[in-house]
C-alpha cells in the first residue's frame, strides 16, 4: 500500500466517528487506474469530501470539509501532491475562521515541523490563512513526519464540529419547547368562548373562525 492509499485511510477513519461512513465512489478511467472520491454526507456537515487519484505521473490526496453554515467553524482544506514520484507540495488550512482554539493548534503544529521546508503560497491560493502549513518536504521521511503531525488537525476540527452540531440541536430543542409552550398558551386564549361568540355576532362563523385561525390565534410553527 503506497503512502497515499495509507494517508486516505488514515483520513477517512479519523472523520468516520464523527460524521458515520462516507459513500465511497470510484471513478473508472483509463488513464486514471485510481480514482476514489469518499463523500460524507452528515446534519454537522455543508459537505466533506475526501479524494484520492493516482494516474502515471500524478498522485494526489485531496479533501475540503466544510460545517454546517450555522456552525462557527473554519472550512478545512488539505492536498498533498506527488509528481513522478516526488512530493512537490504538502497543504493544510483552517481558513475562512479565526478560531481561537484551532489557530492555536495549528500553530504549534507548525512550529513542530519547522525543519521541513516551506514552500510558496501558489498563485490560486488566495483565501489560505497566516497559519496554513505549506510544505515542499525533501523526502518521503519528511512527508511522513508532517502527515503523523498534520492528522490531529482532523481530528481538533471534527471534534470542534460535532461539539457546536450538539449545541445547535440542544438549541433547536429548546425553541421547540418553547414553540410548544406558546401554542398551549394561545390555545388557552381561544378556549374563552365570549371572545368567539362576540366576533360571531359582528361578522358571521366563517369570517371569525377565519380571523381566529389565521390572525388572532394563529399556531405558531
Amino acid at each position: 500500500m503506497s503512502n497515499l492509499e495509507k494517508f486516505t485511510d488514515v483520513v477517512s477513519v479519523a472523520f468516520e466517528p464523527y460524521f458515520g461512513t462516507p459513500l465511497i465512489f470510484d471513478e473508472n478511467k483509463p488513464a486514471v487506474p485510481l480514482w476514489t472520491n469518499y463523500l460524507f454526507i452528515n446534519g454537522a456537515l455543508h459537505y466533506g469530501h475526501l479524494e484520492m487519484f493516482r494516474s502515471e505521473k500524478i498522485e494526489v490526496i485531496h479533501a475540503n470539509f466544510y460545517a454546517h453554515p450555522l456552525i462557527d467553524a473554519p472550512d478545512l482544506g488539505f492536498d498533498v501532491i506527488w509528481l513522478n514520484g516526488r512530493c512537490t507540495g504538502y497543504f493544510f488550512d483552517y481558513s475562512n475562521n479565526n478560531n481561537s482554539d484551532l489557530t492555536s493548534i495549528i500553530t504549534k503544529v507548525n512550529q513542530r515541523i519547522a525543519n521541513v521546508p516551506n514552500r510558496d503560497i501558489p498563485a490560486w491560493a488566495t483565501t489560505f490563512s497566516p497559519h496554513a502549513i505549506l510544505k515542499r518536504p525533501e523526502s518521503e521521511d519528511q512527508v511522513l513526519e508532517l502527515f503523523v503531525n498534520t492528522v490531529p488537525l482532523f481530528g481538533a476540527w471534527a471534534a470542534k464540529v460535532n461539539i457546536e452540531y450538539q449545541k445547535l440541536l440542544d438549541d433547536r430543542i429548546e425553541s421547540r419547547d418553547r414553540i410548544y409552550n406558546r401554542n398551549k398558551y394561545i390555545d388557552s386564549l381561544r378556549s374563552n368562548p365570549k371572545t368567539s361568540m362576540a366576533l360571531t355576532s359582528l361578522i358571521g362563523k366563517e369570517d371569525t373562525e377565519h380571523f381566529m385561525d389565521n390572525v388572532l390565534y394563529r399556531n405558531l410553527n
